[in-house]
């Protein structure tokens, strides 16, 4: 807003139009002042002061989200040098009813136009949700004008969008897509594997199915009418609320599941059309997140050629686990067994002492709609954190499992936590590098200190890092599920806290539930980079994501419903950033986490957050 004396054209005589703008407000001083409507954006930063955020009529709604384009056109320019500037709007197919968002490039250099596109899409996808990439681009000479010497933006005309991963511009058929999925299971038997209970020992086996007329191999269902991302929203989190999702005993682990935006009658029902959305189900017996890139790929070659190459001779998941079965795990068997027993109740009593609105005991888990926190930590958070794991010589998984540490003794004031770490770890060999399965390890990772020696983050991040390192040298010790007696299965009363990371991956295997909502708000900015979970128990979780290419941090806590309230859950990511706040902030030295107390950081973070 601007407060001064003045005409506007188009406003004179209108005073309808001018009440619309104009505005009575309280000032500084004991008058009241006319302020006037400038349609600018704003936002407070870090330091108090007001900077701006973009134009009001420039922001637009798609897919039921309110975006700037300025904050996309912000992304697009830093891509290449090439890009002198570019303009982001929305746009209208009237003849399938679709809204989508387009790019004008101006560049003034001679450049090869799908080639930059293609680098520009590649780097939006890396830096903005989804439903913020533009589909539709177009390159400029030059920019229409308007004589004030602004940019024309009705002028620069329409684009149809382009081919990309989220928007296809030829048909797609339903009934071809399904012709590919089953070539996809078929090439794949860990995709159509049973499994079954034998009453007699109290152990699971599994079946390779074969693939039928009366059994394709997945499940197939349809919803039509779902226009908009809050309806999207509850569909996608019901898929893992649904009793009997797969059919185990068919070896049924996948489902298709093709969702049409809109109830109006087709001229081809085979057909889907732009925004309709395909979800994949697949149980996590049959995949994990390393899998994930492999299955998408060979479905895209069977959905395009009609066929899908089969080599007899290559690895398969079946030969995989056969050869791990052959391996001598004795050592790594002793040594977990020592490490489980030495174990004690205090590490147990400690899980059992995080607060929470309802007992964990009382409510043991279930599928729940979870409540995520969303935050994202400051530069200056991220760079002191990475800079002490450089400093450290330790990873930044392992650094942010410290912190983890650090806040589980604060809210429990308990100095021996245990945790289960599961540990996407697929084979490196190049045989291996198309098999689609669950490579999956199991770690515990007890950091047990003793409060009355002081110790300090140094020294946890340390006794962090060698526990973790240990467990690596034993992760030949798989602890197949399928291979658990089935009373030590259903056993509910055990309350442990889980830990994942991955590096090599942009997805990795996380609990349905929460990845899911994580996926369902960008407009919180989650990048598509690297994922880590971090001890996660049955009722609360941490995730962090870390961008390696900008060096960004995002974090993301996972609260059951089961027995967390909406306020207990903002408290407790508002305490979480405290501490981190405290431990890495401006005032704080490298070497204050040396020689200051481990308590000093928590104490002081508790008191901030009061």
């Amino acid at each position: 807003m601007s407060t001064n004396n003045g005409v506007f054209k188009c406003y004179r005589g209108d005073p309808i139009l001018t009440s619309r703008t104009k505005v009575i407000l309280p000032d500084i001083s004991t008058t009241n002042s006319s302020y006037v409507r400038t349609g600018d954006l704003c936002r407070y930063n870090k330091d108090g002061d007001i900077v701006y955020a973009g134009r009001e009529d420039f922001r637009v709604k798609i897919y039921g989200q309110l975006v700037e384009p300025e904050v996309i056109e912000q992304i697009v320019l830093k891509t290449t040098d090439l890009v002198k500037a570019c303009i982001v709007r929305k746009e209208q197919m009237q003849e399938v009813n679709n809204e989508y968002l387009s790019c004008h490039l101006l560049v003034t250099s001679d450049v090869d136009s799908q080639d930059l596109i293609h680098q520009i899409e590649v780097y939006c996808r890396q830096h903005l949700p989804s439903f913020m990439v533009p589909v539709a681009w177009q390159i400029h000479s030059e920019f229409p004008l308007t004589p004030s010497g602004k940019i024309a933006r009705k002028q620069l005309g329409e684009i149809k969008p382009t081919n990309n991963i989220g928007h296809i511009q030829t048909d797609v058929s339903i009934k071809r897509l399904r012709q590919a999925l089953q070539r996809v299971i078929h090439k794949h038997a860990i995709l159509h594997t049973s499994f079954h209970l034998n009453t007699h020992t109290n152990k699971w086996f599994q079946r390779i199915e074969p693939l039928t007329e009366d059994n394709e191999g997945f499940a197939f269902v349809i919803s039509e009418g779902v226009e908009n991302y809050d309806e999207i929203s509850r569909l996608i989190t019901g898929e893992f609320s649904i009793q009997g999702l797969f059919d185990t005993e068919r070896g049924q682990l996948v489902r298709l599941h093709v969702v049409r935006r809109t109830k109006t009658p087709l001229i081809n029902e085979d057909l889907l059309q732009v925004n309709d959305i395909i979800i994949f189900s697949i149980r996590h017996e049959a995949i994990d997140g390393s899998s994930v890139g492999i299955f998408l790929s060979d479905l895209a070659q069977s959905y395009d050629t009609g066929k899908l190459m089969v080599d007899s001779n290559a690895i398969s998941y079946l030969d995989y686990t056969i050869y791990q079965s052959g391996i001598d795990r004795s050592a790594s068997i002793a040594y977990w067994e020592t490490y489980f027993d030495g174990i004690g109740p205090s590490a147990i009593r400690a899980m059992s002492r995080i607060p929470s609105d309802r007992s964990w005991s009382l409510n043991p888990y279930k599928i729940t709609m979870p409540i995520p926190i969303i935050f994202h930590l400051d530069n200056n958070i991220t760079s002191a954190m990475i800079k002490c794991a450089r400093e450290n010589n330790v990873t930044i998984a392992n650094l942010c499992l410290s912190c983890h540490y650090a806040f589980l003794i604060q809210l429990t004031d308990e100095w021996d936590h245990a945790v289960d770490c599961n540990v996407v770890k697929r084979p490196l060999e190049p045989e291996a590098a198309n098999i689609v399965g669950p490579f999956v390890d199991y770690i515990a990772c007890r950091v047990a200190l003793n409060e009355k020696t002081n110790p300090t983050f140094c020294t946890l991040l340390e006794k962090t890092h060698n526990t973790m390192m240990e467990a690596f040298d034993h992760l030949f010790v798989e602890e197949d599920p399928l291979s658990k007696d089935l009373t030590e299965m259903l056993n509910v009363d055990r309350q442990c806290s889980d830990f994942q990371f991955d590096e090599m991956l942009q997805d990795v295997t996380l609990d349905n539930n929460a990845r899911l909502q994580l996926l369902l708000n960008p407009s919180d900015g989650m990048p598509a980079a690297i994922w880590w979970r971090l001890a996660t128990d049955t009722h609360f979780g941490a995730y962090v994501i870390y961008d390696s290419k900008i060096e960004k941090l995002s974090y993301a806590f996972v609260f059951s419903t089961a027995t967390y309230e909406q306020s207990t859950a903002i408290r407790y990511a508002t305490q979480f950033q405290a501490m981190l706040e405290r431990i890495f902030g401006e005032k704080t030295r490298p070497i204050d986490h040396q020689i200051k107390p481990l308590s000093f950081w928590l104490k002081q973070a508790t008191t901030t957050f009061n």
